[in-house]
């Protein structure tokens, strides 16, 4: 089940009321730094909203760092924030050791997986260079992809 129908089903199954919507452009680690994520931030108190709802918390931030800094900022607005992964029965209570170190733990371990993930790109690129493929599947105007096999596909002439 994608995030948005989950979200859904949990509006339906709690009653729960939606008052604004933000969906990540870019992966999560780079959420919290995004005018877009800021902007809602800021429309928070505006919109009357209660808790900030998000399928795992490795969507909302991959970054040890900057997740807490936002949840800082929520608590200081009297916003909770509720993970579906966790419980659809309540949001965190930030001031229960407990849910605090997972929040933190989750956004740790979020962070060595997207520096993985990182890693294991950057080697699978320089291998497909060294056998003189291409990393790109947007070749410029006037070039396209030969080879049907992804990651052994060169860039020619159209």
């Amino acid at each position: 089940m994608d995030q948005e129908a989950r979200f859904d089903e949990f509006i339906a199954a709690t009653g729960h009321t939606r008052v604004d919507q933000e969906a990540e452009e870019v992966s999560g680690g780079k959420n919290t730094r995004t005018p877009r994520f800021q902007a809602m931030l800021d429309r928070m108190p505006l919109v009357g909203a209660e808790a900030v709802v998000c399928d795992s918390l490795d969507r909302f931030s991959r970054d040890a760092f900057d997740g807490p800094t936002v949840v800082t900022r929520l608590q200081a607005m009297g916003v909770a924030l509720w993970e579906l992964e966790h419980s659809w029965e309540r949001p965190f209570d930030l001031r229960d050791p407990r849910d605090r170190g997972y929040v933190l733990d989750k956004f740790r371990a979020a962070e060595s997986e997207r520096d993985r993930i990182t890693k294991r790109t950057k080697k699978r690129y320089a291998e497909q260079r060294r056998r003189g493929a291409t990393c790109t599947n947007r070749p410029a105007f006037g070039l396209t992809l030969a080879g049907d096999q992804k990651g052994h596909r060169r860039i020619v002439a159209d």
